[in-house]
């Protein structure tokens, strides 16, 4: 017995000296009016709050870090995540006071630590969501200085300060990153954005033709050419590009789906349609895109009051390639309604939560069209 009592006080002392050396960051030791018993039982508090967070029990997580604050409200590393448990608490509305009130509580254990780089990243997160942004940009500073290497920390000081309009800066600090990383559409889009804000066409098309230069024949690369081109109102030149992307990769939907997009732009209707209608029978579109698709293409043949049956064509077309995608049904269901099918509606709708029958969305939808079909 002895034994065993032993064995489990020896894992328990293990299991704190982990978290200890965290939770008494900021504690020095014989402060007034914490004891020692409690600043210890802050400690295992706070490490069976950490243990709830990390599996997701959010409110069990809340209770603990509560009771670990009023424990040992003088420790910042409870503090920080007593704030931050406020802090989505809150809902992100920066209107409600408490939101405010979480940052001050995290800011003190970020200054003291700023080698808790994770916790810096959350401070940082939640004064830009604050549009603190000065802050936030403070304290990125700070950690790209302690962790040089850090292309996301670039990524999020170029960022902030293109949020404050210091597009100059932003470049200069996208630049620092495409150092590290390569260059990427990504990246181009964030850079692109900036020099749009200075009014500096060149340099957006120079980054562009920069990015197209390394791989002349990528698709993704093209199809940003093209659609740059098409922003800044160079209709024929976004049209070579869109075209080379197709020739290169003729089965790839995302080109007929740029084209279609390119062709609404200038209103032409005609090849608008082809454009869309290929992008859609493609297999290599993903079904999040096609339903996007469908949905503007059906409320474009409905407008045009189309009675070809074209669109009950593409829906069908959809099923066929992903027969258990509720989405579809449902999107066809609406498709229907509208036209004052009911009988249809309600058959594809019903098709919908067969599917899924934990959507309460289409359970409320299948309801009204049986109603209204006096069904």
């Amino acid at each position: 017995m002895n034994q065993r009592y032993t064995q489990i006080s020896c894992v328990a002392l293990l299991l704190l000296a982990l978290v200890l050396p965290f939770a008494f960051k900021s504690s020095a030791s014989g402060k007034k009016g914490i004891s020692e018993e409690d600043r210890v039982k802050a400690a295992y508090v706070f490490l069976e709050a950490e243990k709830q967070r990390n599996m997701g029990r959010d409110d069990a997580f809340h209770h603990l870090i509560e009771y670990a604050h009023s424990l040992d409200p003088e420790n910042t590393a409870i503090a920080y995540y007593m704030g931050y448990s406020r802090l989505m608490k809150s809902n992100m509305n920066t209107a409600d006071s408490a939101f405010m009130e979480s940052l001050r509580m995290m800011r003190k254990h970020v200054d003291l630590h700023p080698e808790d780089k994770y916790e810096a990243s959350l401070y940082a997160n939640g004064n830009m969501i604050a549009n603190q942004v000065q802050e936030a940009l403070r304290v990125l500073k700070i950690q790209a200085e302690r962790n040089p290497h850090s292309v996301e920390t670039r990524l999020s000081i170029a960022d902030a300060y293109a949020r404050l309009g210091e597009f100059r800066n932003a470049i200069a600090a996208y630049d620092s990153v495409q150092l590290w990383q390569g260059q990427s559409v990504q990246l181009l889009a964030r850079k692109v954005r900036a020099y749009q804000a200075l009014n500096d066409t060149t340099g957006a098309l120079n980054e562009m033709r920069s990015l197209l230069a390394t791989a002349p024949r990528n698709v993704d690369f093209n199809l940003a050419m093209g659609n740059m081109m098409l922003m800044f109102g160079e209709r024929d030149s976004a049209l070579v590009y869109l075209d080379k992307a197709q020739q290169y990769e003729p089965e790839n939907g995302a080109t007929y789906l740029a084209k279609a997009q390119y062709y609404n732009a200038i209103g032409d209707s005609l090849n608008y349609d082809k454009q869309t209608y290929q992008a859609l029978v493609s297999k290599d579109l993903d079904v999040e895109s096609k339903v996007d698709v469908l949905a503007d293409y059906a409320r474009h043949l409905l407008v045009a009051k189309d009675s070809t049956g074209r669109t009950e064509n593409l829906f069908n077309v959809l099923i066929q390639q992903h027969p258990l995608e509720p989405q579809i049904h449902m999107l066809f269901s609406d498709y229907l309604a509208a036209k004052d099918d009911m009988k249809g509606a309600a058959e594809q709708m019903d098709y919908a939560v067969k599917l899924d029958p934990t959507e309460a969305q289409a359970w409320k939808r299948l309801v009204i069209l049986h109603i209204i079909s006096e069904n």
